[in-house]
């Protein structure tokens, strides 16, 4: 059972499909007046999302973020998933659950990198009342080249042996020995110290969001809802190009994209809330 906390920071689970129990905190002020939900990247949990909480909550924004399965505390294999639906799911249940206990509040969901791109397919898929969409350089398209023979091998194994599983720290030096051709960057590491991290990955997972990157990105048109997007020019883990063509392909007018220049791809997981984008991205959500 998924239970609102009183006000401040809490802890819980709740039972999703499949079944697996899922792990979950929540950052709930008195009288919020707008709920965001954050879906982390790869590798990472909902505590990656605390400096931005507490920015969120002293402003009178409640904010919620689970872990998805097989990643932080969550159950399931570590960084495996046998569908993406099930990351759909997982997140539909979790609104639900959230919106049984403050409605009528409007509700803003916001992926970063590989949870933006769960966030895009969860709004694409499912009729939702989400009023609005933020998107921290979602991972519709990673940056590295990977070598075709590599993409085959990978989509064939996926098949025969959908758990067996990569790092994805160490196998881009691995690959650029072995094709000096190909520039491939190294994906930033990032609290090493934290046990509930994940860097392995299984060649299904891997399959599965490469294949929902170029679905959010063949159906960005379908989006009715106002979105946020930015990435940086220098990110080293996604394409920004792939997110600027997502943005264009997007039919409303409420919609915006920023360009960033020189922040790192969790920028902002990190930021204090001195940064002016930082101040203009929570301005926005508080508008929507």
């Amino acid at each position: 059972m998924c239970e609102t906390p009183p006000a401040g920071n809490r802890s819980g689970s709740f039972q999703s499909n499949c079944p697996s129990d899922l792990f979950y905190q929540a950052w709930v002020p008195s009288g919020p007046q707008l709920i965001v939900v954050g879906i982390h990247g790869a590798g990472q949990h909902s505590g990656w999302f605390g400096t931005l909480a507490d920015c969120l909550f002293s402003q009178r924004m409640a904010f919620f973020a689970l872990d998805l399965r097989g990643f932080g505390r969550s159950s399931g294999s570590r960084g495996h998933v046998d569908h993406f639906e099930q990351y759909l799911d997982d997140v539909d249940q979790f609104i639900h659950c959230i919106r049984k206990q403050l409605a009528p509040i409007p509700i803003i969901l916001l992926g970063h990198s590989f949870g933006g791109t769960v966030a895009i397919r969860y709004v694409q898929e499912r009729p939702t009342a989400i009023q609005a969409l933020v998107l921290s350089s979602p991972a519709l398209r990673i940056r590295m080249m990977i070598p075709p023979g590599l993409v085959f091998f990978i989509t064939l194994l996926s098949r025969i042996a959908p758990a067996a599983s990569i790092d994805l720290v160490k196998w881009p030096a691995i690959i650029s020995r072995a094709h000096p051709h190909y520039r491939l960057n190294v994906p930033q590491r990032g609290n090493e110290g934290d046990p509930w991290n994940t860097t392995r990955f299984s060649v299904r997972w891997l399959t599965e969001l490469l294949t929902n990157g170029t679905q959010a990105l063949r159906w960005a048109h379908h989006l009715s809802i106002p979105v946020l997007s930015f990435c940086s020019e220098d990110d080293v883990l996604v394409d920004p190009w792939a997110v600027r063509q997502f943005y264009r392909a997007l039919p409303g007018p409420d919609k915006q994209h920023l360009v960033l220049g020189h922040k790192p791809h969790d920028w902002i997981l990190h930021d204090n809330g001195s940064d002016p984008l930082y101040a203009y991205v929570i301005d926005w959500m508080k508008a929507h």
